[in-house]
């Protein structure tokens, strides 16, 4: 029940969030590399080539240079870097934006350190910063930012969820964790694909999302801050508040502390709120290290050149200087200290000593003697000279290009504070590296790949999830079709206001049910209620609830109750109600080469108008799906209201390529028996399941039927049947016996029936990519079989044959029986269907398997040996018992082995297994069958049948 809940859950929330976690995981492999993707576009200004002998400028000369570059502008923040070939970078302030609007960003430009030159904007960044919008906030602002949090907690249990979904039973083999079999096909394929790279990818994603939601969820933010002993994000902008030492009225830089982001704050966690002085500091030096250029570069020059404008976090440096100005310049008064006109005049202001700027040059030196060699400086110009300065480093060995260190110098250059990355608190250290985590760079340039790598995944999983789910959606609506019926094919008993007419249908292979729910889609149509009910849930109690009933039952083998309607008739059937009240037709499957056709149908029959039923209209008695008794059936619908029903008919056949043929069994005392592989028309879509058949439509061969007719004194060539030669209509029908040796050509055509195709179990599954076959050459005196003939002799290998597939539910591994174990049993080509269910089962990885096959001799009658030794060695087969007939004196047989292995077999039933048997209906079907009503008792064997934990394909 829980793996169910978790399946709903994870379906729903894959097929509603999966867009936006392919367009997340799209967006953020395109930021995985932007550095190196800028440089490329952008020789001469993300890269720099050094002029012969020159080194670069220091950094009083480059502030110099770089403000008679670009004379009148107030320059904020200036960051050098170690690597001679790439370019400094200045943070110029912008003009105050009228009034009631929003602090815009600064203008980060890039300089040339050898010249001091201020350089062109980049190429390409416009692009990246639109990629970082999607990426965080879907172009939607805080609204975007929202769904973009909710989809990475998705993304958390969608990982985890799926883990449980497929955690295989065999832990340890890592086949089970990570096999993609390119033999698969379909569905299969589709699982397999989406199971294994969810595994694979697991970690990346976790570390994604879960760094991912540190931003887009504030309360998970406070959260992971507060447990790891950092400061929350109200914390840092309360430190922000208050005069500060650099940046201005509208200091640059980019959003600190996100995805694609420059850099983080300057502070303890590097988590400081956007556009504070701390965040453009370090806008201006984080992801320099190794050079590379950051994201934050491109982000802020691309918004100074779309004119972008973004409000200064409430009580950042931005406002706090910007309101210092203000109150200072020309003697004016701030806002709200307006003098009254009864005040004195104001004292006139001291004239200000302006002191000397601070030495950037003395201020290196003395963080390269405190603390060695750096790899990037920046020095938040301060926007009075009195005011402190400060500096933001990346040491040479830093972990990463979050890992910064901090230090404030008063007025007189003297070194006021010093924080030190490596002096931080484990949690403040985690906090802090939140980003290259995210991005993988915190492993290096192989976390950077894995992540980049597992980011372009999630398109695949959006793609794979819709089309699993579109295929569950398709296969669900053809059910529906089929069954045409609704809201009452319950169990519960009818309403009395409006009694529906009960379908009751017992089937084996499914033809039973399938006709059943056509003939429920025509009563429908034509307004007449219905209640379709299966006859191994049927009782007298319900049965009686009824006025009108159709019965649609075939017979198994020689005149027996279908599998499923054996409790029925071993127990309704043996008792006398009266049944004067019900009505009832019926629909009788059966096959005249046994003597007990419709022997189920004519004993129901019998028993209910023994006991009073009446009959609605005569009984229709159909062999081997004759489509004019079928027709008969539909006629006799009219009764009951049902009058422009269209004809039923079967998929037509279609010509198969017979693409591989080998005996298997070379050297048996017993018959050939051929593996085949068949392949679908390039223009057919095949879909098959394990436990279906395929329906072979065979014919006589030409000199053989010209033979006949010859003999007969009747003409090949004259006309047949719908515009066919003679000998064509007689080729594709039934041999005639007990035809007079005079009978003329219009006698003889009138005596022919349509040839009956032949049914073989598929012995592959739809990932195999054709269908498999296991077929026994029947050999007589005239020759061989007419189908097993066709298959196994007379069709040359590359030639086509005529078939379709056909589907057996009576046989199908239901979603129940796919989660119990399993009891296959089976003798000489039956092996087929056991080995479809077999395939199913391993790539599901479920192992409780439990195989009883026979046959003749050890040494040449194992089909598909090599295949199922291995699945025994791996552990996919828990037990195997064969048994061969000739290979002692006495003869053992598959019953034997079971009755051998009662103990065992009672105790696989009590842990809820399922019995699948295939093979021949005589000797072996019957020989297990009283095993297993000798083992387990005739109650629980009928109990087994009814809940389709037993069930049989036998021929």
């Amino acid at each position: 029940m829980l793996k169910k809940v978790f399946f709903q859950l994870h379906w729903f929330l894959g097929i509603t969030a999966g867009l936006v976690l392919a367009l997340m995981g799209t967006t953020g492999a395109l930021q995985s590399f932007q550095p190196e993707i800028l440089r490329l576009l952008n020789p001469g200004v993300l890269s720099i080539t050094a002029p012969a002998g020159a080194v670069p400028l220091t950094p009083d000369v480059l502030r110099e240079r770089v403000l008679a570059d670009m004379p009148g502008r107030r320059l904020n923040s200036l960051t050098m870097l170690s690597d001679p070939t790439l370019p400094a970078r200045a943070v110029f302030a912008l003009p105050p934006p009228p009034p009631g609007q929003p602090m815009r960003r600064g203008e980060l430009r890039w300089v040339d350190p050898y010249s001091g030159k201020v350089l062109p904007v980049p190429r390409g960044v416009g692009f990246f910063e639109t990629v970082r919008e999607l990426h965080r906030f879907l172009l939607a602002g805080d609204v975007g930012k929202q769904i973009v949090g909710a989809c990475a907690m998705v993304l958390v249990f969608l990982s985890l969820s799926g883990l449980y979904l497929r955690w295989p039973r065999q832990v340890a083999r890592w086949r089970a964790w990570f096999s993609v079999s390119p033999r698969q096909k379909g569905r299969a394929f589709l699982w397999n694909l989406h199971a294994t790279m969810g595994t694979v990818a697991l970690l990346c994603y976790l570390l994604s999302a879960l760094t991912g939601m540190y931003w887009a969820v504030d309360v998970y933010r406070d959260t992971v801050s507060s447990l790891l002993g950092a400061p929350q994000r109200s914390a840092v902008r309360q430190a922000a508040a208050g005069p500060q030492a650099g940046g201005g009225a509208n200091s640059g830089g980019a959003d600190a502390g996100g995805p694609g982001a420059g850099g983080p704050a300057a502070g303890a966690t590097n988590t400081a709120a956007p556009n504070t002085t701390a965040s453009n500091l370090v806008a201006s030096n984080a992801g320099a290290h190794n050079g590379r250029v950051s994201a934050g570069d491109a982000s802020t020059a691309a918004s100074v050149r779309a004119g972008e404008t973004k409000p200064a976090a409430p009580g950042t440096a931005a406002q706090n200087i910007a309101s210092s100005a203000t109150a200072t310049r020309n003697g004016t008064p701030r806002a709200g200290q307006v003098r009254s006109a009864n005040s004195p005049p104001a004292a006139a202001p001291p004239a200000p000593v302006t002191p000397p700027p601070i030495s950037l040059d003395q201020v290196r030196a003395q963080i390269i003697q405190t603390a060695g060699e750096i790899d990037t400086i920046t020095f938040a110009l301060p926007a009075r000279p009195d005011l402190p300065l400060q500096v933001t480093y990346l040491d040479a060995n830093a972990p990463h290009d979050r890992a910064t260190n901090q230090a404030t110098f008063d007025a007189s250059g003297t070194l006021r504070q010093h924080q030190r990355y490596a002096d931080k608190t484990a949690g403040a250290r985690l906090v802090g590296s939140v980003y290259p985590l995210h991005t993988g760079e915190f492993f290096g340039l192989p976390g950077r790949l894995i992540m980049m790598l597992s980011a372009l995944g999630l398109p695949v999983f959006a793609v794979t999830g819709w089309m699993l789910y579109l295929d569950r959606r398709r296969k669900a609506r053809a059910l529906r079709e089929a069954r045409g019926v609704a809201a009452t094919t319950g169990p519960d008993m009818p309403a009395a206001a409006a009694t529906p007419l009960l379908i009751a249908f017992a089937s084996q292979s499914g033809t039973a049910e399938r006709l059943a729910w056509q003939t429920a889609h025509a009563l429908q149509g034509a307004g007449v209620p219905v209640a379709v009910h299966s006859m191994a849930g049927l009782d007298l109690t319900m049965l009686a609830g009824f006025r009108r009933a159709l019965f649609v039952v075939s017979t198994f083998g020689d005149g027996e109750a279908p599998d499923a309607a054996r409790r029925f008739a071993r127990q309704v059937m043996s008792q006398t109600p009266s049944l004067r009240d019900i009505g009832f037709g019926m629909l009788s499957l059966g096959d005249r080469s046994y003597a007990g056709f419709c022997g189920f149908g004519r004993s129901l029959h019998s028993w209910l108008t023994a006991h009073g039923a009446h009959t609605l209209f005569d009984t229709v008695e159909v062999d081997n799906h004759h489509p004019a008794a079928l027709a008969t059936w539909q006629q006799r619908l009219a009764v009951l209201g049902v009058t422009d029903a269209a004809p039923w008919q079967d998929q037509p056949f279609q010509a198969w390529t017979l693409s591989a043929r080998e005996q298997v069994n070379p050297g048996s005392q017993g018959s050939p028996l051929f593996h085949l592989v068949l392949n679908a028309p390039q223009d057919v879509q095949a879909s098959w399941q394990s436990g279906d058949l395929v329906e072979v439509l065979p014919r006589h061969q030409d000199d053989e039927v010209a033979t006949w007719l010859r003999a007969r004194a009747l003409d090949p060539q004259s006309p047949g049947e719908g515009g066919r030669t003679l000998a064509e209509s007689v080729a594709n029908s039934e041999w005639i016996t007990g035809l007079p040796a005079d009978a003329d050509r219009d006698t003889l055509l009138s005596r022919l029936q349509p040839m009956r195709p032949r049914q073989y179990s598929i012995a592959s599954i739809q990932s195999d990519g054709a269908v498999h076959l296991l077929v026994r050459r029947s050999e007589h005196e005239a020759g061989f079989g007419l189908a097993s003939g066709l298959l196994t002799a007379t069709t040359p290998v590359g030639s086509t044959v005529n078939l379709r597939l056909r589907a057996h539910p009576g046989f199908h591994l239901t979603a129940d029986n796919r989660e119990r174990p399993l009891i296959l049993i089976g003798n000489g080509s039956g092996l087929a269907g056991l080995m479809a269910h077999l395939k199913t089962r391993v790539a599901a990885d479920e192992t409780r398997n439990w195989l009883v096959y026979g046959d003749r001799n050890a040494a040449v009658d194992l089909p598909y040996r090599d295949q199922l030794m291995a699945w025994q060695a791996q552990g996919s087969i828990e037990r195997m018992d064969l048994a061969f007939s000739r290979d002692q004196p006495e003869r053992i047989y598959v019953q034997h082995k079971l009755a051998d292995a009662a103990t065992e077999l009672k105790a696989w039933v009590d842990r809820g297994a399922a019995i699948y048997v295939c093979g021949s209906l005589d000797g072996m079907a019957g020989g297990v069958d009283a095993v297993l009503h000798a083992v387990l008792g005739s109650d629980l064997v009928d109990a087994l049948s009814a809940s389709g934990r037993y069930r049989r394909d036998v021929y």
